[in-house]
């Protein structure tokens, strides 16, 4: 199967790529969507829960503990 953008030929490759940083962009966005997340719940079970995800995300997208620690740690107001 043949992939065309712009009306030029793609490689799987080059496909594939674009893929990843979709993915990647998209995490990014829940990374911070998580981040505000904490910052404004009024509901401490949510923020919980929000920060467990944050950390997961994070790691995932391969940030340092200690830079997630200090995301959380300024969401929550504490510097």
């Amino acid at each position: 199967m043949k992939i065309y953008k712009d009306g030029k030929e793609i490689s799987t490759v080059e496909k594939e790529l674009e893929k990843m940083l979709e993915i990647k962009i998209r995490a990014e966005n829940t990374y911070n969507n998580l981040i505000h997340i904490i910052n404004t719940s009024k509901d401490e079970m949510n923020r919980q829960a929000a920060r467990m995800i944050l950390i997961a995300v994070g790691r995932i997208l391969g940030h340092p503990d200690e830079e997630i620690e200090q995301d959380i740690k300024e969401a929550y107001g504490v510097e």
